[in-house]
């Protein structure tokens, strides 16, 4: 096999304790590589340094058998790796061609092209992939998958030898996966190697021939296609047997918690749901931006036409943004570090949503704060002398219990869940499952959406689909 690129026993440290501790690697030309590892486990540490984001403090790399070391990304792109974030780094304002006029010019395989510079180049290349985007779009007017592909095609396009995709695939919806999907298996036809890094293990199992395992900053296992077994490679991930946890089924009948009555406004056509208490209700979009819409409207972000909102057969206020949702009962949750005042002391962050009850004509009962604190660091197995540190300093799971049971403090009644599973490991799966079934004893009600349909449904107790902004099936 043709190698491109090596690691040996390379050593990353952050404030003096090893990210990278030993990290082993070899990526072979025309290769998928899939790395996979818990959260803190090692895989952003190796990506920062492989695209030059980052140094390194011992150990070697070998870009095509020869020893180099590099300073930059831009020093990184120079030697031929590209790394695609979740984030684009493609200019706005820009359109496709002139996007792909910015990196410095080179040649790829059979695509030969005297004068870069003349957009037919970026149209030859699209083509060439199958990409059916107008090559004469500005960027802000494509979607985050969209400009993950344009990224991906304007890195062959400059003479990658490797590309590393970092965690893209975060929001994708099953549509998007798999242009994706397509296009990987073109770039790899064309003698690149790519490695994808990705929190969900099926997909990752799916698109790489060969999968790595990193734990606690090294390469502790590989597996060939032919060998993917996902119980197996999960054991080796969490180094023990690993029993996912699945959500208590809600009783079959049950008083309505939340009721939605022909609800109107520019995205939502007669819209009408229901979620009795103790209930998972999940929405499946067989469209475009449907379920966010939903969430807009339960967020306080959207006006209505026409239609209303009960919550415990109370109407709902909806003009006054997210806060006025919170005081009316109603918490969000998203990406689980986006919940999260960094800054903020693990204790601090577990009241700030629900101050209001520990609130009186006196000010804030500071014993009853401290009571209930202490309470759900007992339930949720957190240390209380780490109650009083930044809440960015203590581990993952911690984080998303945190995020999560920051709701049962405030009393909420609903809960909006969107995408809650993203970039989140195995380990923390269990945390939102166990989230889930706990609101559900206390009759609080979960709307849960994700792009990832079998997420939607694995997890709620009914469905609605949802396209053209009507519900079209329950």
């Amino acid at each position: 096999m043709d190698e491109v690129l090596r690691t040996e026993q390379l050593v990353r440290r952050s404030f003096g304790d090893p990210v990278l501790n030993g990290m082993d690697l070899s990526l072979y030309r025309n290769e998928i590589l899939g790395i996979a590892g818990l959260n803190g486990s090692g895989r952003s540490a190796l990506t920062d340094v492989l695209s030059g984001l980052k140094g390194y403090d011992d150990g070697f790399i070998y870009l095509e058998d020869k020893p180099v070391r590099y300073h930059s990304v831009l020093e990184a792109q120079q030697l031929g790796i590209y790394c695609i974030r979740h984030k684009s780094t493609l200019i706005e304002k820009l359109t496709i061609a002139d996007n792909f006029c910015i990196l410095p010019p080179r040649k790829i395989g059979e695509w030969r092209i005297k004068k870069r510079q003349d957009t037919l180049f970026t149209k030859t290349i699209l083509d060439e992939l199958n990409i059916p985007i107008d090559f004469n779009r500005e960027v802000q007017t494509l979607s985050l998958a969209e400009k993950h592909l344009i990224e991906i095609a304007r890195a062959g396009s400059a003479d990658a030898k490797v590309i590393i995709l970092d965690d893209i695939m975060l929001s994708y919806t099953e549509k998007e996966y798999w242009d994706l999907y397509r296009l990987l298996k073109r770039i790899q036809s064309l003698r690149i190697a790519l490695i994808v890094i990705d929190s969900k293990l099926d997909r990752l199992l799916q698109i790489a021939g060969r999968l790595i395992v990193i734990r606690s900053g090294r390469n502790i296992g590989f597996f060939y296609a032919e060998e993917f077994n996902e119980l197996q490679i999960q054991k080796v991930l969490t180094g023990t047997d690993f029993v996912i946890s699945s959500v208590d089924a809600s009783p079959k009948s049950g008083k309505n918690l939340l009721t939605a009555t022909g609800i109107c406004n520019q995205h939502l056509h007669d819209i009408s749901f229901n979620i009795k208490k103790g209930e998972v209700v999940g929405f499946v979009d067989e469209g475009s931006d449907n379920c966010r819409a939903i969430i807009d409207l339960l967020n306080g972000n959207a006006a209505i036409e026409q239609g209303q909102i009960l919550l415990d057969n109370r109407e709902l206020f909806l003009h006054g943004g997210k806060r006025a949702m919170t005081v009316q009962g109603i918490g969000y949750i998203g990406y689980y570090k986006a919940s999260l005042f960094p800054h903020l002391s693990l204790a601090e962050n577990l009241t700030i949503v629900g101050v209001g009850q520990f609130s009186g004509e006196l000010g804030i009962n500071t014993r009853m704060e401290r009571f209930v604190v202490g309470e759900y660091a007992s339930k949720l197995g957190i240390d209380r002398h780490d109650l009083n540190k930044q809440v960015q300093w203590v581990d993952n799971r911690t984080q998303i219990n945190v995020a999560l049971y920051k709701w049962m403090v405030a009393k909420a009644k609903i809960v909006v869940m969107d995408n809650t599973f993203s970039g989140t490991d195995i380990t923390m799966h269990n945390c939102i499952y166990d989230f889930i079934s706990e609101a559900k004893k206390c009759k609080m009600g979960i709307i849960y959406t994700s792009p990832y349909a079998q997420e939607v449904y694995k997890t709620s107790d009914r469905v609605y689909r949802i396209r053209d902004g009507c519900i079209i099936g329950r």
